[in-house]
């Protein structure tokens, strides 16, 4: 059985960096102090689905279908278990606004905008959603 190598078009590669210079450029301009996070994670992103798919392919040349159905329900599982933590995290954008409820409101007395007087707390949520699951989170500004 031979292996065939399906990689993405230069299109599409393109298209997925310049995903990553957004977020980077979005890092950037709300000044998040992350604007390296991201092209960190898409490097290490890069060599995860090189290394899971040399696997894959090596389970699906010599293992069979079976195999590689296996791998792939544990792979499920991973991602999952990676995105329950990640979720968890996200959700601390609505207990940030709980808790500091007193000072927003005094920033919006104090004639700042809604979106003024929720930014530290809008930071901190982007924070949260551009960094790599392995580097822990900041308080906000």
């Amino acid at each position: 059985m031979s292996m065939g190598f399906n990689a993405p078009s230069w299109i599409e590669a393109i298209a997925s960096l310049l995903l990553v210079a957004v977020s980077a450029a979005v890092a950037y301009r709300q000044r998040l102090g992350l604007t390296r996070e991201p092209l960190v994670a898409a490097m290490r992103a890069g060599v995860h689905l090189v290394a899971v798919g040399a696997v894959l392919g090596l389970i699906f040349a010599h293992g069979g279908p079976a195999s590689g159905f296996l791998w792939g329900i544990v792979m499920v599982v991973i991602a999952g278990h990676v995105a329950g933590r990640r979720g968890r995290g996200l959700r601390r954008l609505r207990e940030d606004a709980e808790q500091a409820r007193p000072a927003i409101e005094a920033r919006l007395c104090l004639g700042l905008s809604a979106r003024d007087a929720f930014l530290p707390h809008q930071r901190s949520a982007l924070r949260t959603a551009l960094r790599p699951p392995s580097i822990p989170p900041r308080s906000p500004d």
